[in-house]
């Protein structure tokens, strides 16, 4: 019996997901930044998500070289960025998300300097 689309799009990202020792990201992005994200992986001949990893990691390069001169704040950014698993908000009764209140932090950490 073949199989459906979903039962093939789920066996790829379990592939993906073993292969890579990754977690799946879904996010829906602006067109514009999309659109640099595409550009930028063609112009370098790498995966989007090859741009994107490069980016990210640079990003927190650049943080963590700044706070390195100061061992507690490397320490304290270290310890707090380790990764929260959250409910779906779809199944939380109450919450920040509902409640209006977004979570704050700085875009233009992301931002190359220059």
């Amino acid at each position: 019996m073949a199989k459906s689309n979903a039962e093939i799009q789920k066996a790829y990202r379990d592939r993906q997901r073993e292969q890579a020792l990754g977690e799946r990201l879904n996010i829906i992005l602006s067109v514009t930044a999309k659109r640099q994200l595409e550009r930028l992986a063609r112009h370098q001949g790498r995966t989007q998500r090859e741009v994107l990893e490069a980016m990210l990691g640079q990003a927190e390069a650049d943080i963590m070289a700044s706070l390195n001169k100061t061992p507690s704040a490397l320490t304290e950014y270290l310890d707090n960025a380790k990764p929260v698993r959250k409910g779906l908000r779809s199944n939380e009764k109450q919450g920040a998300w509902y409640g209006g209140v977004l979570p704050t932090w700085n875009a233009s950490l992301l931002l190359p300097k220059y």
